[in-house]
């Protein structure tokens, strides 16, 4: 995806039409706006998840799904999807069809395998609006790839949690195990 988003912007003018040569005042307003809404996200999940039985439920899902993950490796994760999904939604897409379309579809192929995921599906049409009207607002990638990204590393870090806390790891064999022991 990360493939067909450079070539599509190469083919547009460049990196520099989404990540235009502005000051530090753009890129620091760029930044704290992309955190701040990423942190803002991750605040209203966990609330969601600590209060509402579907959205604990939708963890515990996601949770099963996903299984243990490093540091890095969650990073490593919501860095590549963030990076590939905002250069083909809000670089690619929400030019030409607008911000609601374009959220519309970024919600729709966040479908999960089996119903109890939708949920999940209506929060990303949120977060494809989220995600849309930073970019709109900035004129620049760089606040929803940041946005995005934060979301995706500290849920996934909240996701491949033990119930007790302690960060899951697989060891040399594949046994699952919390870290230290």
């Amino acid at each position: 995806m990360t493939s067909i988003g450079v070539a599509a912007l190469w083919g547009r003018g460049g990196a520099t039409e989404f990540f235009p040569k502005i000051d530090l005042q753009h890129w620091a307003i760029a930044i704290a706006s992309g955190l701040g809404v990423g942190l803002v996200m991750v605040a209203a999940s966990r609330l969601a998840a600590a209060n509402l039985q579907w959205a604990a439920q939708l963890a515990e899902e996601f949770r099963s799904l996903i299984g243990p993950l490093s540091g890095r490796q969650a990073l490593a994760v919501a860095a590549a999807s963030a990076v590939a999904e905002e250069l083909l939604f809000r670089g690619i897409l929400q030019p030409p069809l607008g911000l609601w379309l374009t959220a519309a579809i970024f919600g729709v192929l966040h479908i999960g395998p089996n119903i109890r995921f939708l949920p999940w599906t209506v929060m990303a049409c949120g977060a494809g609006l989220a995600f849309g009207w930073l970019f709109h607002w900035t004129s620049s990638l760089a606040a929803p790839i940041l946005a995005h990204a934060t979301v995706n590393y500290l849920n996934l870090r909240y996701l491949t949690q033990t119930t007790d806390g302690d960060e899951l790891c697989i060891d040399p064999v594949g046994d699952e195990h919390p870290v230290g022991q």
